[in-house]
């Protein structure tokens, strides 16, 4: 019996002494990606989700059907540019990205600049943003929450417009 505490106890010091002597190791992360990046390039409307924001269940309804066509060309666009301007075709259905011009709008491209922001911490702006603020050529502001983080590998953007309680969803995929 005395033979078998003892067993036990070696047992349980060695257990101790081995686990003492591992140190976890640090982990490199590497550079953060860069969002802007992640976000130059053209993409062309995927999906709309309509969200009322009153709605005590958030309901919400899909609004594709208005926006989305075969023709890849006649659908709304989004081009941003690594000097911070971007681009938005007209295409099918309501445009809120060009500010207060009327939504059924069919000319020429608006055009403008952007900037990433992060609504907490401005610092981070950069590296987290949670917001896309489209400035347009004629002053107009649309402040867009970004709804995914987007890399330079990504092919999905989900942007988010809130006007008056009722949120609109915009999903794009990467045309290039």
């Amino acid at each position: 019996m005395k033979n078998m505490k003892t067993k036990i106890l070696f047992l349980l010091s060695f257990a101790v002494l081995v686990m003492a002597s591992c140190k976890k190791e640090k982990a490199e992360l590497g550079e953060p990606f860069s969002r802007l990046d992640g976000l130059k390039g053209t993409w062309i409307m995927d999906k709309v989700i309509q969200i009322d924001n009153n709605s005590p269940v958030k309901a919400n309804i899909e609004l594709s059907k208005h926006y989305i066509d075969v023709n890849p060309d006649s659908m709304i666009q989004l081009t941003f540019n690594s000097d911070n301007t971007f681009q938005v075709t007209y295409g099918k259905g309501k445009n809120y990205f060009a500010g207060k011009r009327p939504s059924t709008y069919r000319g020429s491209p608006e055009m403008g600049s952007f900037e990433l922001q992060n609504s907490l911490y401005s610092d981070f702006s950069s590296t987290a943003p949670d917001f896309v603020r489209l400035i347009t050529s004629n002053s107009d502001t649309v402040s867009c929450r970004l709804l995914n983080p987007v890399r330079s590998h990504d092919n999905k953007l989900g942007l988010q417009i809130t006007r008056c309680k009722i949120s609109y969803n915009y999903y794009f995929k990467r045309k290039n």
